[in-house]
């Protein structure tokens, strides 16, 4: 039952997760300025204060930025809720993949990209994105590519779709 959250404060890390909670009746406290974990970590609520309780419901798999710049600050209760999964295709349509001609291909997470990456041996994955126009919703996705020598072609300003979409027109 969602109300029994109505007590608690709650942190988004960024305007679309913010408008999800606000569809469901709860009060969003604080909306992180850079939408990631990293970003989060950042925001004066966090680094300024000592001692607070927060609990974490995060991805088996996820990044922890958050969890790394404030274990010794506060008690963290950062638990697994989650887990992505990636789904490894055969090598008949890994093959379709490369030889199909797109225009664009769009990430909307670092995970995402180890996802597509799981699928090519090697390094053949960053050589077919290394000669793609790739599109990324962010500039964490974006940072994530170029750490694997792959140059988005459009990032979005601000990560939603929509934004994605002008940068890609």
């Amino acid at each position: 039952d969602y109300r029994a959250l109505m007590t608690v404060k709650i942190a988004a890390l960024g305007k679309e997760t913010a408008a999800y909670v606000k569809e469901k009746k709860l009060w969003v406290d604080l909306v992180a300025g850079k939408a990631s974990m990293a970003g989060l970590a950042k925001e004066s609520t966090f680094t300024r204060k000592r001692g607070l309780k927060i609990f974490m419901p995060m991805a088996a798999d996820g990044r922890g930025d958050f969890v790394a710049a404030h274990a010794s600050r506060h008690k963290l209760f950062a638990d697994a809720f989650y887990k992505k999964v990636f789904i490894k295709q055969g090598d008949q349509e890994v093959g379709k993949i490369q030889n199909k001609k797109v225009d664009w291909i769009i990430f909307f997470s670092p995970s995402a990209v180890d996802s597509f990456l799981e699928n090519f041996k090697k390094d053949d994955g960053v050589k077919f994105l290394q000669e793609a126009n790739i599109a990324v919703i962010g500039k964490t996705t974006a940072a994530y590519l170029k750490s694997l020598g792959v140059v988005p072609m459009a990032i979005a300003k601000s990560p939603n779709v929509k934004v994605l979409i002008q940068a890609c027109l």
